[in-house]
């Protein structure tokens, strides 16, 4: 009896209680997402990456796909290769709902990997453990998904592990450096190498991962380098970084594709468009999205709370620098491959930069509280600015209300959008079903009419009328979804009657 009662005083002790309110706000965060990733269908590049166009066994079909891939299309190498084995396609059944279970699987695993990476970033550089760290973490995963929803990253396969899989393994990374930096056990350089390798084969995530791990070894932890055998030990993950970072960059496979888009690209246009890409995201969601300015201000409030800690001292400006090159080194690859001159990006771009954007000016954020709380001397307690956060909030909610702009947050639209969410999969999932069991070569598949575009819902890419009939003999086509290939039908034709 007195085991169970010091059991429940535990369960509701100060330490705990706001963990259990943590779990209840990242729950009613997330319900939205995981019903929209339920009713996902494979799209796009999950056919190429399910059929079996090099062989029949799975592992070399992979390995081969892969150097394909390398020599004439992307440098991704070793994510087509985990691409390849891991997709839920190799199944070659219907999967129906499996398919969208599947995806909050993967959801859960990058995502969890994201909530903690960032709340070991947050924690070191507040100096602190628990509730203000865990809080700071909240408020900017919850700024993040409730501003843009990334339909690509999330309810589509390949791009969840080709996208913000490595993105949440760079953060991992970045974590781990931390935990290197602070504990000096060589068990954590290990597992950043070992962690990093994913990220480091991935363009967008080479930059970010490159000057952060500078910044921080190098910098940041530079008088910890006490002789030339810790010197080669930070030295040899950066190596590690720039080979892999070269095998991919500098790929056959890209200028193969560089010269499909038939464009001629350009240094300077690719960073200035970069800065203008960064620069109207950030002012576009300032306007669409208020919520984060208060988001961004609580952080704020954190940093100035977190000052009664012990003073880490940070370089403002070197921060920033690093910030801002981690942010355009991610989709200046792409900018730079694609010549782009308007600021249209892929939605999985969009995720990339909208993550780190969300990430550093939060960080950002907590810095500069510090060094206000420095600067004019503020010693609050944590409870008075935990109360000041709290009246922010519900301002910032009263406000939200009266303006209808709690309308435009991600959970709410996606709860008013539910039914269509569900209709569009019982569109397209009936589809792909009557494709697979059509006893046609040439398959011809007739719907009234198209439903209304979501952007929480993933169509599979047929376009109404047009003709998929990629040859089996292709090992990928950069033209057309190789639905019928995986299918094993001739053609597949969609008709939408209204059209």
């Amino acid at each position: 009896m007195i085991k169970m009662e010091n059991s429940y005083r535990k369960f509701l002790s100060k330490k705990h209680v706001h963990r259990y309110i943590l779990g209840i706000l990242y729950l009613v965060l997330f319900v939205p997402y995981f019903y929209s990733l339920y009713y996902s269908v494979p799209a796009s590049d999950d056919f190429a990456f399910g059929a079996d166009t090099c062989s029949d066994n799975l592992l070399l079909n992979a390995i081969l796909y892969s150097v394909w891939n390398w020599r004439f299309h992307s440098g991704r190498w070793l994510i087509f290769i985990i691409q390849k084995i891991i997709n839920p396609l190799n199944l070659h059944i219907h999967l129906g709902h499996a398919y969208g279970v599947y995806m909050i699987v993967l959801f859960l695993f990058f995502t969890g990997i994201i909530i903690y990476s960032l709340n070991e970033i947050i924690r070191y550089i507040l100096d602190c453990n628990g509730i203000l760290s865990n809080w700071s973490t909240f408020i900017l995963i919850a700024t993040f998904y409730t501003t843009y929803y990334y339909v690509e990253a999330y309810n589509w396969y390949v791009g969840a592990t080709a996208y913000a899989l490595p993105m949440a393994l760079m953060l991992l990374a970045v974590a781990l450096n931390i935990k290197y930096l602070e504990t000096k056990e060589l068990k954590y350089m290990v597992w950043l190498s070992v962690t990093a390798i994913i990220p480091a084969t991935n363009e967008f995530c080479d930059v970010p991962l490159g000057v952060v791990y500078i910044y921080l070894m190098f910098l940041v932890g530079k008088g910890t380098i006490t002789d030339k055998k810790e010197l080669v030990h930070r030295l040899l993950p950066l190596l590690e970084f720039v080979v892999l970072g070269v095998s991919v960059v500098f790929a056959p496979g890209n200028f193969v594709r560089q010269s499909g888009y038939q464009v001629e690209s350009n240094l300077g246009n690719a960073v200035r468009q970069s800065v203008i890409d960064i620069v109207s995201r950030i002012t576009s969601t300032i306007v669409v999205k208020p919520w984060v300015l208060a988001a961004f201000l609580g952080i704020f409030l954190i940093g100035i709370a977190s000052n009664k800690n012990k003073h880490k001292t940070t370089n403002i400006f070197m921060l920033g620098l690093v910030c801002g090159i981690a942010i355009l080194g991610s989709i200046f690859p792409y900018m730079y491959g694609r010549n782009f001159t308007t600021t249209y990006m892929d939605v999985r771009m969009q995720y990339v930069m909208g993550l780190l954007i969300v990430i550093c000016i939060g960080i950002f954020a907590m810095v500069i509280g510090r060094k206000f709380a420095r600067l004019i001397k503020i010693d609050f307690k944590s409870s008075h600015i935990a109360l000041v956060t709290v009246c922010i909030v519900i301002v910032g909610v009263i406000g939200l209300v009266r303006n209808s702009a709690y309308l435009n947050s991600v959970p709410v639209d996606m709860y008013n959008k539910k039914e269509l969410i569900k209709s569009s999969y019982d569109l397209w999932d009936g589809v792909l079903l009557e494709i697979e069991q059509s006893p046609d070569d040439d398959v011809k598949v007739h719907r009234e009419s198209d439903v209304s575009w979501t952007p929480y819902f993933l169509y599979s890419g047929l376009v109404s009328g047009e003709t998929f009939d990629v040859d089996f003999d292709e090992v990928y086509s950069s033209k057309q979804i190789m639905l019928n290939v995986y299918y094993q039908k001739k053609s597949v034709t969609l008709y939408f009657d209204n059209q």
